[in-house]
């Protein structure tokens, strides 16, 4: 079974690079009913507020 993984990254770069290493891992990357969200931070933002699956936060 293949994940389902929501990005959340503010830089557009590290948005595309996050989304081929998840593809290469033989997950899929999709916005709606994530498995699991990887979220990539700037150092001064908070994670979300609310979210819609397990996280995993990259600062």
């Amino acid at each position: 079974m293949s994940l389902r993984v929501r990005l959340l990254a503010s830089d557009p770069i590290r948005h595309r690079g996050l989304a081929a290493m998840v593809e290469q891992a033989g997950f899929s990357v999709t916005d709606e009913a994530p498995d699991v969200l990887l979220c990539d931070l700037a150092d001064d933002a908070a994670p979300p507020a609310e979210l819609d699956a397990p996280a995993l936060v990259l600062t």
